[in-house]
């Protein structure tokens, strides 16, 4: 009997950390197009960005959410470093650098 496999195909775009929060904005962000703000950008040891974003509107904090945020930016990993209730308030996205 054949077995079904299934293969998932993330393609990840390496971009600069202000073009990938300009796209983020103009997805999430339809009628604020500074939804996302970015508050610092540096870089780690392992040579990815560190984007400090604070979120000026109610986005829920759900794992759908920063899935799609992900997926926009081409995030290796986001943390959450402050939520009010149950929506973001400040992220810190990790972009790589190549």
């Amino acid at each position: 009997m054949p077995r079904a496999e299934a293969v998932i195909v993330i393609e990840v775009r390496l971009m600069n950390p202000r073009d990938a929060i300009s796209k983020l904005n103009s997805v999430l962000g339809k009628m604020d197009e500074h939804l996302f703000e970015i508050t610092d950008i540096s870089e780690n040891f392992f040579g990815e960005y560190v984007v400090s974003v604070k979120v000026n509107r109610m986005v829920k904090a759900s794992y759908q959410s920063l899935k799609r945020i992900a997926e926009i930016t081409g995030a290796k990993d986001i943390l959450i470093e402050r939520a009010e209730h149950d929506n973001l308030a400040e992220l810190k996205i990790l972009i790589p650098k190549k």
